[in-house]
């Protein structure tokens, strides 16, 4: 064989070769599929979200620092909400449906944004026919929860003389005296909107004390 000869068959088994290996295998890396399967819509609730004691679906799609939340209502329109999030594929936004306000119909919490150990929660609810943020009592647009080794913060959810009421309890601890310290704020729901009713002092007296502050103590929602 001439050597130009072989070295066009040379050439030709290279280009085939590097064609191959572009050419879309059919199958995707680990990576690649966990992103794919972040990415589709799914179902993720099936409740009364607009208060009309019918059942309406939740889907959520999450992907490139965003989380679409799309209801589909019993009575046939659908709404839809698009947040920015701050959450990687690897952590789903979706967290849970609940009863946040004094209003019928469930509030849906979904993680927009965290850190090493913090979470900040978007909460959306159904008003005048529309999907919008219910901000946090106090006035802040997103839930802060929090749970470590220095740091317990936290929802609770009750009802007193009838009233709906909500908690947020916050205690760090000082590493130099090892004690904990914090405070709880509580609200009332009245007239379409939360009040603040009191504030006090708390002081747990152990790690475990204070970490039974921290999460969300709220039935349909998950504590972390």
């Amino acid at each position: 064989m001439k050597r130009s000869a072989g070295r066009s068959v040379i050439l030709g088994a290279f280009v085939a070769l590097v064609a191959a290996s572009a050419a879309p295998s059919g199958v995707l890396s680990p990576a690649q599929a966990v992103h794919a399967a972040h990415e589709q819509e799914r179902v993720v609730k099936r409740a009364d979200v607009d208060g009309d004691g019918r059942t309406d679906v939740v889907r959520v799609r999450d992907g490139d620092n965003r989380v679409r939340v799309t209801v589909d209502r019993a009575r046939g329109r659908t709404l839809r909400r698009t947040l920015g999030s701050g959450s990687e594929y690897e952590q789903p936004s979706w967290h849970g449906a609940a009863n946040l306000n004094g209003r019928r119909g469930k509030e849906l919490a979904v993680l927009t944004r965290y850190g090493a150990h913090s979470l900040f929660f978007s909460v959306l609810t159904v008003r005048h026919g529309k999907l919008v943020l219910q901000r946090a009592p106090g006035g802040k647009k997103t839930w802060f929860v929090d749970g470590a080794a220095w740091i317990a913060a936290g929802w609770k959810r009750s009802h007193e003389h009838g009233h709906l009421r909500m908690s947020y309890r916050l205690v760090t601890k000082d590493w130099d005296t090892d004690r904990w310290h914090g405070s709880a704020t509580k609200y009332r729901w009245a007239k379409h909107r939360w009040h603040r009713v009191d504030k006090h002092a708390l002081r747990p007296h152990s790690d475990r004390a204070a970490f039974r502050y921290g999460g969300w103590r709220v039935k349909g929602l998950p504590r972390y």
